[in-house]
């Protein structure tokens, strides 16, 4: 019986039965994972596709947030003018400089001066000098010679920049005025004429430097100007590289030309017993973080042309100043103190706000003399004067200027003492290449 009732059970579960359950289950098992599957990737999409309208609701949600702060903070600095109360003392210089009068209450955006200083009052014993890129000072009226990219319909500087301009040129009252960014010749008089009336500017030139873009460097003046001169695309030394902002292995050439000009100041016009010149080469360097390169070789075939001009009178007083679009520290910059020219901000720190000459907190305009001028050099005249500026990492295409704003460069400005020797002995400094520290003088 036993046997038989095993027999029985084995043939109940034949082989060909146990195979066709075993598929069937298979089968369900590969459906139910296929099915599983497909449950999980559309939940995944559904996911990532919810995930995707969080962050952009998240983003406009912030956008939204940064606008109304940006709106609110305008509002209060408007609030704050119209209680006219009288503005904040600027951050303390490292130049130890006497406070002038700022402009009314109302006029510009006090709470928006991040570098510089307040302007010193001039003596009038003394030239002041500034130079002072002043950020596309183009007109309304098209430049034919102007075309495709470089097309100047556009670029007309609006009105409120141009009175942010003048009211910068007012308040330092420099006697000689170099300005960068200036479209032409006529652009220039007319802003003297429509702005600066009164100011006694009786001379004013600007002559193309040949950039492509049509924009080049200015003098207004309060004394005769004579022997302007200019090297547009004049070869210098080297090619360009690749990854440049010029075709590879095209010879560099300037991109915009230094201008050089003579200044007359007559005998008697500040107290000098006799008559008083000096050379300026006003500079305004090739922009762009990829450009050092390019910054360098102007640099160099600058440093030639001064000492070129020095060869025929050694004793000549030479000033070179403008946009070097370059720091202290930038090989550029160290070919004119190597060549002996020297800085007359060489003490600046490069974290002193006072001393910024850029609304990107660096100081890249820069005044430098040759040793003979450096006597005249009143040390404790150098200044930069402090104009409005946008906040820190904001976007300057799209967030609006503050009140009073001009450019984003600001005037960096000196005085000396119109006679051969000033008011101290003459020394020769910074020769060797060695910086000086005008404090020392």
């Amino acid at each position: 019986m036993a046997s038989t009732s095993f027999h029985g059970r084995r043939s109940a579960f034949r082989p060909g039965k146990v195979g066709a359950g075993v598929v069937v289950l298979i089968v369900l098992v590969c459906l139910g994972v296929v099915g599983g599957s497909t449950w999980l990737a559309k939940r995944s999409q559904q996911l990532a596709e919810d995930a995707v309208v969080q962050a952009r609701d998240a983003a406009a949600k912030a956008q939204a947030d940064a606008e109304s702060k940006a709106r609110e903070s305008l509002k209060l600095a408007d609030q704050a003018q119209d209680r006219a109360q009288p503005p904040a003392d600027p951050t303390p210089t490292t130049l130890d400089q006497t406070k002038a009068p700022q402009p009314p209450a109302g006029a510009i955006d006090t709470a928006a001066i991040r570098f510089g200083t307040r302007a010193m009052p001039r003596k009038s014993d003394v030239v002041r000098i500034a130079t002072y890129n002043v950020a596309n000072l183009f007109d309304d009226r098209d430049d034919p010679i102007l075309q495709d990219r470089y097309e100047d319909l556009n670029t007309t500087k609006p009105t409120p920049e141009l009175e942010g301009v003048a009211a910068a040129i007012r308040a330092i009252d420099a006697d000689v005025l170099v300005l960068e960014e200036v479209e032409s010749d006529a652009v220039l008089r007319w802003f003297r004429d429509t702005y600066l009336s009164g100011l006694g500017y009786t001379e004013a030139i600007s002559i193309d430097a040949g950039d492509p873009r049509g924009i080049e460097q200015g003098v207004l003046s309060r004394f005769p100007l004579a022997e302007p001169m200019v090297w547009p695309r004049m070869a210098l030394q080297g090619k360009h590289p690749a990854g440049a902002d010029a075709p590879e292995g095209e010879p560099i050439a300037f991109h915009r030309s230094p201008f050089r000009i003579e200044v007359i100041v007559p005998e008697g016009a500040r107290g000098n017993a006799r008559e008083y010149n000096f050379t300026i080469y006003a500079i305004h360097a090739k922009s762009g973080r990829n450009s050092g390169y390019w910054r360098e070789a102007e640099a160099i075939g600058t440093t030639k042309l001064i000492h070129t001009t020095m060869s025929d009178d050694p004793g000549r007083n030479v000033m070179v100043m403008g946009d070097f679009n370059a720091v202290q520290t930038d090989a550029s910059f160290q070919s004119f103190i190597s060549a002996g020219l020297i800085d007359l901000f060489a003490d600046r720190r490069p974290d002193d706000p006072a001393t910024t000459t850029h609304e990107s907190g660096r100081s890249i305009d820069h005044v430098l003399v040759n040793a003979a001028m450096m006597p005249e050099v009143i040390r404790d005249s150098r200044f930069v004067f402090g104009t409005p500026a946008r906040p820190k990492g904001v976007d300057y295409r799209t967030y609006p200027a503050p009140k009073g704003y001009g450019s984003d460069h600001y005037p960096v400005v000196v005085d000396i003492r119109p006679m051969e020797g000033g008011a101290t002995p003459a020394t020769p400094q910074n020769q060797g290449g060695k910086a000086v520290d005008p404090a020392a003088k």
